[in-house]
């Protein structure tokens, strides 16, 4: 179980919601998954993504400087960002923004799959 009783995940439907995660990634064609806020269910939905979606992910730790956070995503290629705080939405990188709330109700409304969408991806996440 992830998270509480009331609100958590069984073992299957975070497997599943992962699925999705990798799903709605790879239809996304972002480069690169920006998760900036606290840690939560939409942390690892961002992660696991099912063995693969494709991409790298940065974690972002708060509290982090803005010229930080600009540095940190103009970095990358195609954005997907999955935050609570908008204000990076209007970089030209950001091709989606997303609220973590959004994310994982994303995630969830998607149907579980038999097995993982995509093969996994070889590289590593990094963390600012």
């Amino acid at each position: 179980m992830l998270g509480t009783a009331e609100a958590g995940l069984t073992g299957e439907q975070l497997r599943d919601q992962a699925y999705a995660a990798a799903a709605e990634i790879r239809a996304s064609g972002v480069e690169t998954v920006v998760f900036m806020g606290e840690n939560g269910l939409a942390f690892p939905l961002a992660f696991v993504r099912g063995g693969g979606g494709g991409g790298a992910a940065i974690a972002v730790e708060l509290p982090l400087a803005r010229e930080h956070l600009v540095d940190a995503v103009q970095k990358q290629g195609a954005v997907l960002l999955i935050s609570d705080d908008t204000s990076l939405a209007e970089l030209p990188e950001v091709t989606q923004s997303v609220t973590r709330a959004a994310w994982i109700e994303r995630c969830r409304e998607r149907p579980g799959l038999a097995e993982a969408p995509v093969e996994p991806d070889t590289r590593t996440s990094r963390s600012c």
